[in-house]
């Protein structure tokens, strides 16, 4: 199944850049696990190690055709906040 809509969001707060990616082309039947940091190669099992060395933490999550990843991110020499965990429903 191919997107149709999609969506990029960004923000910035607390010391933290966040970012959101959503789109309408995701198929739960026989789709690939979503991130888990720890794995390497590529795609989202890197995306999240490499987020996570850097301090922050993604997430990923499919809700009927939806798929949504977000992530924060450390901005470096700013001070951080307290953080929450990034969420797909908390839309910038």
């Amino acid at each position: 199944m191919s997107a149709i809509n999609d969506s990029l969001g960004r923000s910035v707060g607390d010391g933290l850049l966040r970012l959101l990616i959503s789109n309408d082309g995701s198929n739960d039947a026989g789709s690939a696990p979503l991130a888990a940091a720890g794995r390497t190669g590529s795609g989202l099992g890197n995306l999240a190690a490499r987020v996570e060395a850097a301090g922050g933490r993604l997430s990923a999550q499919r809700n009927g055709g939806e798929f949504s990843l977000a992530a924060e991110i450390p901005l470096a020499g700013r001070p951080n906040g307290p953080r929450q965990s990034a969420s797909p429903q908390a839309r910038p």
